[in-house]
């Protein structure tokens, strides 16, 4: 190669560094005006993405403690919610590699006076959601918010025990926090260590994770652990600084926190775990949760709670590009799937719209970001971007119009309800019942993506409907069924 060709290279190499950094420059820039937007709404968290070990871009936004005026900051402690389930399938997964566990034993192999209907539930099927267990455990109607009810191991499983199954063991998907926490008392039995022990050696120690740790934890200061401010509230201040230590609704599901600099060191950790053992991305391929993204390239896991937090972790493995978002002021506990996909678009230039085909509407990113925190419903519905789509159903029933009905099903119903159930039949279920009259709801119950709506006319009359939300990335019905 010649001097004067090899100089024109360099120069051009330059260019087009300079142009891509430029463009990068121009794309962050639009970023900070999005999360400028956001905040201004009031959303109130941080986002970090990172690229190849690098920071490239954080901002926080809003206050962790908004009467004393602390900002969000990188420092910022955050509870990782139902991230908390990847670190506890790891486990099973070391411990089935270190001939302490089978993925085929079986419930009554661990406890004593295992129902009948529960004794034959394995280990897979626990992992995969496939056990047909209740979503969650807690100990009922109480001031406590549900995930910090305190109660014994033997109080929890007799709970767990008693509820009756959702679905035959291996029949389908259903989700369940109760199933992760009957996976980490196994994890006790076989290690003879704790589950807090096993995490801490395992995980948090060998990812790096400095700030990272369960609730109440003595590493922490009040200061630089985010308040959350959403549907229920526990603590001095409500905040993981204050709430109890391994509360048994949320054990081996929840009940974690730390930084979302700790939350990329566990991602990259157990990545890295994979990549090295053969082994164990054998299993993981094995037993592939169906909320796990559709393509091998990405990673992503999400947790909430009504206590007012989102933590989320994406990554896309071969471009080595993670995004960690946390809110401590989400209202319904569900992360905005809308804005994580503007800020992949404009921190990666990755649109999720080309993973999930369907999944978003062609114009979702093309108008101004509307963040949805606390709810204005006419219904008394909580706040957040999940409900959008019960308060259009609501909406559609209380006008029963052609109109709001083909609103209802073009942009709140998955496609493929809208080939099952057909609008006449939808409207002549309800008109009997409703005969132009107002109605109110009477109760709203929800069990993780199903929705139970008791609705009762002025003369009294009940109707129940209990909505199937999709697990797509926009609020969707996935099924509308009348409850008997």
């Amino acid at each position: 190669m010649t001097k004067t060709v090899l100089l024109t290279s360099i120069l051009l190499f330059l260019t087009a560094t300079c142009e891509q950094k430029g463009a990068n420059e121009k794309s962050l820039e639009k970023l900070d005006k999005l999360l400028s937007s956001a905040e201004a709404q009031g959303l109130s968290g941080s986002v970090l993405l990172m690229e190849k070990d690098s920071m490239i871009y954080y901002r926080g936004l809003g206050f962790a403690d908004q009467d004393d005026q602390v900002k969000n900051g990188i420092k910022t402690i955050y509870p990782f919610g139902s991230i908390v389930k990847d670190y506890t399938k790891a486990l099973i997964f070391q411990a089935v590699l270190a001939g302490k566990l089978s993925l085929e034993q079986k419930l009554i192999d661990f406890f004593q006076d295992v129902p009948k209907d529960k004794a034959s539930i394995t280990i897979a099927q626990l992992i995969q959601h496939r056990a047909g267990l209740a979503s969650y455990h807690d100990a009922g109607p109480s001031d406590i918010p549900a995930d910090l009810h305190q109660m014994t191991k033997a109080e929890a499983l007799e709970i767990i025990f008693t509820k009756p199954l959702k679905l035959a063991p291996g029949e389908d998907y259903r989700y369940s926090n109760s199933g992760y926490t009957l996976l980490a008392f196994i994890l006790e039995k076989v290690t003879s260590n704790s589950f807090e022990e096993l995490c801490e050696q395992q995980i948090f120690k060998a990812a790096g994770m400095k700030q990272t740790d369960f609730y109440a934890s003595p590493k922490w200061q009040s200061k630089d652990v985010a308040i959350g401010y959403g549907n229920s509230a526990f603590g001095v201040k409500n905040s993981p600084f204050y709430w109890p230590r391994n509360p048994m609704p949320i054990f081996g599901n929840g009940g974690v926190a730390g930084t979302l600099s700790d939350l990329y060191r566990s991602s990259k950790f157990l990545h890295s775990l994979r990549v090295n053992n053969p082994e164990l991305e054998a299993l993981y391929q094995q037993l592939k949760d169906e909320q796990e993204p559709p393509s091998s390239n990405l990673v992503g896991s999400a947790g909430g709670n009504d206590l007012g937090f989102v933590a989320v972790t994406f990554g896309r493995l071969k471009e080595d590009q993670y995004l960690l978002f946390a809110s401590n002021n989400s209202t319904d506990g569900v992360e905005d799937i809308d804005l994580l996909r503007r800020i992949l678009i404009l921190g990666f230039d990755f649109d999720l719209a080309e993973v999930v085909p369907g999944a978003f509407a062609d114009d979702e990113v093309e108008g101004d970001y509307e963040y949805v925190a606390k709810g204005d419903s006419h219904w008394g519905l909580p706040g957040g971007k999940r409900w959008l789509s019960v308060e259009a159903f609501l909406n559609s029933i209380n006008k029963l119009e052609s109109e709001t009905v083909e609103t209802l099903y073009k942009e709140h119903l998955t496609a493929s309800h809208q080939e099952k159930y057909d609008q006449e039949e939808f409207r002549q279920v309800v008109e009997t019942w409703h005969q132009g009259a107002p109605f109110e709801v009477e109760t709203v119950l929800v069990d993780n993506e199903e929705v139970t709506l008791g609705l009762i006319n002025r003369q009294g009359k009940s109707l129940t409907f209990v909505l199937s939300l999709s697990r797509a990335s926009k609020p969707l019905i996935d099924a509308i069924k009348l409850k008997p």
